[in-house]
């Protein structure tokens, strides 16, 4: 039988002599589900020590297909009004472009001006996320700066609490670039190498984590805008980290694009001379 070619101990051996064949089926049934409930329970422990990562993976969530094709159905309505403003402004006189320019520049002034008396309770914000020691308050602080009070995981997700707060690019690109040095600081100050304690260890993996995520998503959504005093401080955070070829393939990236931004600027510019050239 199956029970005579497993290995059991002697008590069980004992345990089973006065048995029922039922009862000792049962018993033994037991006894196997104990014995790989135990074996998947030191598998997981002993795996856990090895990678130390059970405490960084973030919850999944699943979006629904409704709202895929929302925003397919937004882009499109998005695209249709620029062929739309296009087409309307070939049309429109040469008076009516002056007041046009001049209604968007009036509106981005009034954008500046918000944006500004917004920024200075930001730097206090910001201020603030420098002289934080704690992993775990600095990994909130930051996340509510820059991702709200209403995130479902530790994702800055296109940095929804900022643009909220900041209507224009050049200013949400400024809070950032302040985050950046706040963070390389905050973290310089909690001494790493210091922290003994397991708990404390996982929470400052965390915060390196989402410090080392917040360099790349400044860098993914606002490069454009990015000159060299700004990518050198996004460089300085990931050496700061440890992280030397991330810095350096950084720069590379920017300057490649950079390179493509100009040449296609410069294409366009002198397509535009020629159409004029012809018109004339």
């Amino acid at each position: 039988s199956t029970e005579r070619n497993e290995e059991w101990p002697k008590w069980v051996i004992k345990k089973m002599a006065n048995m029922p064949e039922f009862k000792k089926t049962q018993f033994l049934a037991r006894m196997r589900r104990n014995r790989e409930q135990k074996g998947r329970s030191a598998l997981h422990e002993y795996a856990k020590s090895l990678t130390g990562s059970d405490k960084l993976h973030h919850p999944i969530v699943v979006r629904g297909t409704k709202e895929a094709e929302l925003k397919l159905a937004e882009a499109d309505k998005d695209k249709q009004q620029v062929e739309k403003d296009k087409a309307g402004a070939s049309k429109l006189s040469a008076k009516a472009r002056e007041i046009q320019e001049k209604n968007k520049i009036e509106q981005n002034q009034k954008m500046k001006e918000a944006d500004a008396e917004k920024m200075k309770t930001l730097d206090k914000d910001v201020d603030a996320l420098a002289k934080i020691l704690d992993p775990a308050d600095f990994c909130k602080q930051l996340l509510d700066l820059t991702a709200g009070f209403y995130r479902v995981m530790d994702s800055f997700s296109d940095f929804p609490a900022l643009k909220k707060a900041l209507k224009l690019p050049e200013s949400q690109l400024k809070i950032l670039i302040k985050c950046v040095k706040a963070s390389a600081k905050a973290l310089t100050m909690m001494k790493p190498g210091d922290i003994n304690t397991s708990e404390l260890k996982q929470q400052m993996r965390r915060a390196i984590c989402l410090t080392f995520r917040l360099a790349h998503e400044v860098f993914n959504q606002y490069w454009t805008g990015m000159d060299g005093k700004h990518i050198g401080v996004v460089q300085e955070l990931l050496l700061s980290l440890g992280f030397k070829s991330c810095a350096k393939n950084l720069f590379l990236e920017w300057r490649r694009r950079k390179e493509q931004q100009q040449k296609e600027a410069a294409e366009q510019e002198e397509k535009k001379e020629e159409k004029d050239a012809k018109g004339k």
